[in-house]
This record gives structure tokens, sequence and C-alpha cells, in this order.
């Protein structure tokens, strides 16, 4: 393998590990979006009643469970794809570095 090919090589790896830090990001938002949408559904659907929020009736707190919800469930299943994006291209990477060790 020429020097100019190892380098592009390099160069490809340093991109990928930037994308790979953005998906772990964006995986960490999702999972905190997920995870606040299961809050607010849990506060909706049980009833609790809250000191800082008294006087919520139970139509809109029926209405904010469905939402937070429906925004828990798309925000877990985008998770996922992201966790199998990072699988995905921390093997890619990997092949990467060993086409450069020459394996």
């Amino acid at each position: 393998m020429k020097n100019s090919e190892k380098e592009q090589l390099r160069q490809e790896i340093l991109t990928k590990n930037i994308y790979m830090r953005q998906l772990r990001i964006w995986f960490l938002l999702s999972i905190l979006i997920a995870l606040s949408g299961g809050l607010i559904a849990y506060w909706g659907f049980t009833g609790l009643e809250d000191p800082l929020l008294p006087s919520v009736s139970t139509p809109v707190r029926t209405v904010l469970a469905w939402i937070g919800s429906v925004i828990g469930t798309l925000s877990f299943l985008f998770s996922g794809l992201v966790m199998i994006g990072l699988i995905n291209g921390r093997k890619h990477v990997l092949s990467l570095i060993d086409r450069i060790n020459g394996k």
C-alpha cells in the first residue's frame, strides 16, 4: 500500500471518528428524550398529585400522557437505529484500521 493511500485512509478514519462522536451525542439525547417522555406518560396516566401543577385536569393529563408516550416511543426507536449505526460504524473503522496495518 502506498503512503498516499495510507494517508487517505487515516483521514477517512479521523472523519469517521468525528461522525461516531456525533452519533453518540444523538444517542444520549434520544435516550434522554425517551426517558422524559416516559416520565410524562407515567405522570399523566397514573394521575399523581403534583405539588407544582395541582390544578391540571384529567383530560389535559390524558392528552399529555399520550403525547409523552408517542414521543418517548419514537425517540426510543430512533435511539435503537442510532445504536445500530454506532455498531456498524465501529466495525467499519476497525476494518479500515486493519487495512492500514495490512491484515
